[in-house]
């Protein structure tokens, strides 16, 4: 599950190349960071890793 805030340009008058400023700030400001992973997922991801060299994707 992903949930992703982008601001609009139109609605608050941002101008376009200021939108993805806006929304890393209103990320840091109202929305928080949680990521719980259950054992058996953390294993599996980490098998992936494993065999990728170490990389995540």
């Amino acid at each position: 599950y992903v949930q992703v805030y982008t601001s609009c340009s139109i609605e608050y008058s941002i101008p376009p190349e200021k939108v993805l400023d806006d929304a890393r700030q209103v990320e840091k400001e109202r929305y928080g960071y949680l990521e719980i992973v259950s054992d058996e997922a953390r294993a599996y991801l980490d098998g992936i890793a494993a065999q990728s060299g170490g990389r995540q994707t």
